[in-house]
């Protein structure tokens, strides 16, 4: 369950940023639509991108108003769509189930996820204490990035949060590949 997590994170925030023949755009990342009771906000996102060298740093910031336990989990689901974005054309292009052990490894070294976990402040550690935290200008170095097949322009996501098996988050992201930022 740990490489395929780790699959998609990659797929997700790394790979398409290091897309050289295409360009990629972030069209959307935000709290789900009607999901509002979660112990996990995501209060906080921005990003920039600069467009000499295709790459992002974030910016986020977390507000856990519930600590969250060791049974940290998430769940990934991932669209292609057409370059309209069409709910009606989107296809499925991973379904990741639920994985409990994200507090396993979530301090691990030399992780592509690393850079980001080890930015907030204060550290992110399971069980995860009430409070803000934040990364901020987080960077991503795509030395090591392959190329994602991606046959579609625009890819949704939906990543989920679970303590033990109750939903505390959910945040919806929309990326575009192409020569200009959609909408």
């Amino acid at each position: 369950m740990r490489s395929i997590t780790s699959i998609y994170l990659c797929c997700l925030f790394i790979i398409p940023l290091c897309i050289s023949e295409k360009k990629l755009f972030i069209n959307n990342i935000a709290t789900c639509k009607g999901f509002n009771n979660g112990s996990l906000d995501w209060s906080e996102i921005s990003y920039s991108r600069d467009p000499v060298k295709n790459m992002y740093t974030f910016t986020i910031e977390l507000t856990i108003h519930k600590e969250v336990s060791k049974n940290f989990g998430m769940e990934f689901n991932l669209w292609k769509c057409d370059s309209e974005g069409n709910l009606d054309s989107c296809e499925y292009f991973l379904k990741e189930k639920k994985d409990f052990h994200i507090c396993d490894y979530l301090l691990d070294e030399d992780q592509f996820w690393s850079v980001f976990v080890m930015r907030f402040v204060p550290p992110l550690v399971c069980p995860i204490k009430p409070g803000v935290y934040k990364a901020i200008n987080v960077p991503f170095d795509c030395e090591y990035c392959l190329i994602l097949p991606i046959d579609k322009p625009i890819v949704r996501s939906r990543l989920f949060g679970y303590d033990n098996n109750q939903t505390i988050s959910c945040v919806d992201i929309e990326l575009s590949f192409g020569s200009e930022k959609r909408g």
